[in-house]
């Protein structure tokens, strides 16, 4: 029984300190330590230099959104919750919405579209266009490049498209005795060649005088015109 009641005065004994200093602790945060704060305004400032305040005020943070802005730098605070100057508990999270960098959008594909498509596609999506034709054997009236290329960053929106514009290479000389300059001068300028024009040994311009009737012409009828060496096409009229 004594040895009993020795150990229970033993243990009183060593524990009673440690009791006064939890209880000096409780009553001391109970009476002098508050509850309450008053909510600290967040707004407009980087969300890195609030962290140690808050972590001092005893508050924590939660992310509501993030938004897109290109004004105010990656980070800044645009909103918060509760509302500068409400009173808050401690512990009690503070949600924020804060800036991100706006996505640079991505070149998109035109390849294969028509100028009709393309223009209707950049149209719908913002994009400017700007077309470059080039001769060329495939995607006749279709686009078959682009720059920037498909898929990288472009924060400008603009783009510029090659559109193939296939060209004949050979063109077979129709007879032309018998029509007039005019429909020689709308011949002649499709295929793009160089011409001359004399009536009775002078030469003259064609577009001076469009009626008047061809009774001569080189190359004759039937020749082959290969377009990629330079060709003359001449005419005799009356």
């Amino acid at each position: 029984m004594k040895n009993w009641l020795s150990r229970f005065f033993n243990l009183i004994y060593f524990s009673l300190p440690f009791c006064c200093c939890l209880l000096g602790y409780l009553v001391a945060n109970h009476w002098f330590c508050p509850k309450e704060v008053v909510t600290p305004n967040l707004i407009g400032r980087q969300l890195s230099d609030c962290t140690t305040e808050l972590a001092e005020q005893k508050l924590s943070i939660r992310f509501l959104n993030q938004r897109e802005d290109d004004v105010y730098p990656e980070g800044t605070i645009l909103e918060q919750i509760p509302k500068p100057g409400n009173t808050i508990k401690l512990q009690q999270q503070i949600l924020l919405v804060t800036t991100k960098k706006p996505e640079v959008p991505k070149t998109p594909s035109f390849v294969g579209l028509t100028q009709e498509e393309a223009t209707n596609f950049a149209k719908t999506h913002g994009f400017a266009l700007t077309y470059k034709k080039l001769p060329t054997s495939y995607f006749n009236n279709r686009s078959f490049a682009q720059s920037p290329l498909i898929g990288e960053p472009n924060d400008t929106k603009k783009i510029t498209v090659l559109l193939g514009e296939s060209k004949p290479l050979f063109v077979i000389v129709p007879s032309l005795i018998g029509k007039t300059t005019r429909e020689f001068l709308q011949l002649t300028s499709q295929i793009q060649i160089k011409t001359e024009c004399f009536c009775r040994g002078d030469k003259i311009n064609p577009y001076d005088s469009p009626h008047i009737l061809i009774t001569n012409q080189n190359p004759m009828p039937g020749s082959i015109i290969d377009l990629k060496k330079q060709q003359l096409f001449q005419i005799e009229v009356e």
